[in-house]
């Protein structure tokens, strides 16, 4: 459409995922995703559009992990806690590509490895896949 999604500070809330619309030239701040003045600085390693969704990775506080975006709602949503804790698994780091109907992305884990992760849009809805890989 015309819109156009961003990570900005907008003073008080730190980095945060912001919007321009490009046919009235209005911006404004979506979501603060890290209340308070700390940074989600979302979108540091992916940010994707599928459909009228947008995936990007953000701090939420319980460390970097991968959110969702409903373009037609403006809700957000943590899609999924892969390093479970404070820690951050990393969401698409070296590694995110958007592939027929998923979404396949590296991240790390609270086992301590780096794993290919990835979102299946199929009906009735989305599917997540994890498969360990050995780097050596």
């Amino acid at each position: 459409g015309d819109t156009i999604y961003f990570d900005a500070d907008g003073g008080n809330d730190g980095t945060e995922l912001w919007a321009h619309d490009t046919s009235n030239h209005s911006t404004w701040q979506v979501a603060d995703i890290f209340s308070g003045s700390t940074s989600s600085s979302p979108g540091k390693y992916m940010a994707i559009s599928v459909g009228d969704t947008l995936y990007f990775d953000a701090h939420g506080g319980d460390g970097r992990e991968l959110w969702a975006l409903d373009t037609s709602t403006l809700s957000t949503w943590q899609v999924i806690d892969i390093y479970i804790g404070s820690s951050s698994s990393n969401p698409g780091e070296e590694m995110c590509m958007l592939v027929d109907n998923g979404l396949y992305f590296r991240a790390g884990d609270s086992n301590g490895g780096e794993e290919l992760w990835g979102l299946i849009f199929s009906e009735p809805g989305i599917v997540m896949i994890e498969h360990s890989i050995t780097y050596n």
